[in-house]
């Protein structure tokens, strides 16, 4: 997609705004708690703790995202709440980042082996190769 095709902006008001009894964000708290319990059978140490991190992180945006009383959730927030959101918008921009990058060198590369164009242009206003 080209930058013309992206919205500028996530519009929290309207994610469920046809959802007047929030049905669907309860099967999201329900989905986040499960991958949270599967994680818990994960073998490796270091891989259960950054998925519980970043599980939490996650859990914590929607909390503040979604929640009718966002200053009670604020106030509510424990140090380790705090500490998984930056770890998650982190680990996320380290992430996008990487797309920005590996992207456009993709779509090089499908462009001379095959012999196609991609539409991925990424962003135009920086110095990166076009395809």
């Amino acid at each position: 997609k080209t930058k013309s095709q992206w919205p500028v902006s996530f519009e929290e008001e309207t994610a469920f705004h046809g959802d007047p009894n929030h049905h669907l964000l309860e099967i999201f708290r329900t989905k986040m708690y499960n991958i949270s319990r599967i994680m818990d059978c994960v073998g490796c140490q270091r891989c259960r703790l950054w998925g519980k991190l970043q599980m939490m992180g996650l859990g914590t945006a929607l909390r503040i995202l979604y929640s009718p009383d966002r200053e009670e959730v604020l106030r509510g927030l424990h140090r380790s709440h705090i500490v998984a959101l930056f770890n998650a918008v982190g680990r996320l921009s380290h992430s996008v980042e990487a797309m920005r990058l590996v992207v456009p060198l993709l779509s090089q590369v499908e462009t001379n082996v095959l012999g196609t164009e991609t539409e991925y242009r990424g962003d135009e206003d920086e110095d990166q190769p076009t395809m």
